[in-house]
């Protein structure tokens, strides 16, 4: 899967919570989407995530494990 980068915003008080995670991951990958002009469609054929998984992400409904 192709890294593109997103950044983590930091957080309040050194630690966050999961809805905190979801809103920061959504908007961090809408922002880095927008930039550099990927759609859904595209961003989903370049990592091999599905389509309705990136928007899943994207409306803050969850983020990526880490394992």
């Amino acid at each position: 899967m192709p890294y593109i980068g997103i950044p983590v915003k930091p957080c309040k008080g050194g630690t966050m919570d999961k809805l905190e995670w979801i809103d920061i991951f959504g908007d961090n990958l809408r922002e880095i989407m927008f930039e550099r002009r990927y759609s859904q469609e595209r961003l989903a054929k370049e990592t091999g995530i599905s389509q309705s998984t990136i928007s899943d992400y994207l409306n803050k409904k969850y983020v990526p494990s880490a394992t």
